[in-house]
């Protein structure tokens, strides 16, 4: 819902939009203690890998004062080569977690978290790739795909190519098929306009957005597309189902594969003025944030930045009483969510 790691992060474990104006609300020691749905996975044993130190954005902090049974493995915890600022590689990242899961009690459930991080500058290629080729490409090709450079390009295939190689090895033992896989994204980038996308990608900078939502478990799960708008609030409700958990649901998210008609909150300070607002399939609202005015939009338009909120007077009063209250509600979870 906010372009930042570390706000996606929070959005994830509590189910709330991080809306803290000044710091992410990961950083404020005053709302630290937050209910999460992950906690009531009981009988599992709980993994937080990163390829890095956990202090950053004092993530250490979130995750194990809320979840006390999670175990944090970061960069001190491996004996892996340091690629960049980021730590270890994905691919070496990936393997850590393959050897956890491959040599645990096959009999206990698990949930994990692996956050990757290759694919952010400075786009590090390391040695030890298990194969990697990095291709060329012309800049012009490269920004009709969207990239913003070359780099920028082998790094996310070098991130792809790590992800392949990791379900490389889990379909070698046993949790493979026992396991639900959920890959996605925390955020986006404002690169340049890729041609395969819509036309509200760039124009109203939602690329920053949208992102990949990938669940894969062919044992339990099978292929559709699933169309319905959702936000990162909806992931661990979706998991959760899938898993069979019994659960509280006390987050603004929900299963996504049980609704019909999903939304997404978004806080896009990617175009000016900067704005929060909610969007559906055809429509997006924009409530400027230093309160002067707002905008509607057709992201079904050939024109989606054009403003015609006096041709829909009625949308726009349904979506801004939700976005209203999505906003003020997720102003007073933060502080009244805790455990």
């Amino acid at each position: 819902p906010w372009v930042s790691t570390s706000r996606s992060v929070f959005t994830m474990v509590t189910g709330i939009p991080d809306l803290s104006r000044n710091k992410t609300s990961s950083r404020n020691p005053l709302i630290r203690d937050q209910y999460s749905i992950i906690s009531e996975f009981v009988n599992h044993d709980k993994y937080y890998l990163i390829g890095g130190s956990a202090s950053w954005a004092n993530i250490r902090s979130l995750i194990t004062y809320n979840l006390k049974d999670m175990k944090l493995i970061e960069l001190d915890d491996y004996d892996r080569p340091r690629v960049d600022v980021w730590g270890i590689s994905d691919l070496n990242l990936l393997r850590e977690a393959h050897n956890i899961f491959a040599e645990r009690d096959p009999k206990k459930p698990f949930f994990a978290v692996v956050q990757t991080a290759g694919n952010h500058r400075p786009y590090s290629i390391p040695d030890d790739n298990a194969g990697f080729e990095i291709k060329d490409k012309n800049e012009e090709d490269l920004r009709k795909a969207g990239f913003s450079s070359l780099t920028q390009y082998n790094a996310m295939r070098l991130l792809d190519h790590s992800i392949g190689k990791f379900f490389e090895m889990a379909r070698s033992v046993d949790y493979f098929e026992h396991t639900i896989f959920v890959l996605f994204g925390d955020h986006g980038n404002a690169d340049p306009k890729a041609d395969h996308m819509p036309a509200d990608d760039y124009a109203l900078r939602l690329r920053s957005y949208n992102v990949p939502l990938i669940i894969y478990s062919p044992g339990f799960i099978q292929q559709k597309h699933v169309k319905t708008v959702c936000g990162l609030p909806d992931l661990i409700p979706t998991i959760a189902s899938l898993s069979g958990v019994s659960y509280t649901n006390r987050t603004l998210g929900r299963d996504i594969l049980k609704i019909k008609d999903g939304i997404a909150f978004v806080v896009n300070k990617k175009i000016a003025p900067s704005s929060y607002g909610i969007l559906d399939g055809k429509n997006y609202l924009r409530i400027f944030r230093n309160e002067s005015g707002m905008e509607f939009h057709d992201l079904q338009s050939s024109d989606p930045a054009q403003d015609i909120k006096s041709e829909k007077e009625r949308e726009v009063i349904t979506f801004e009483e939700m976005t209203l209250g999505i906003y003020e509600t997720a102003k007073y979870m933060l502080y009244h969510n805790q455990k």
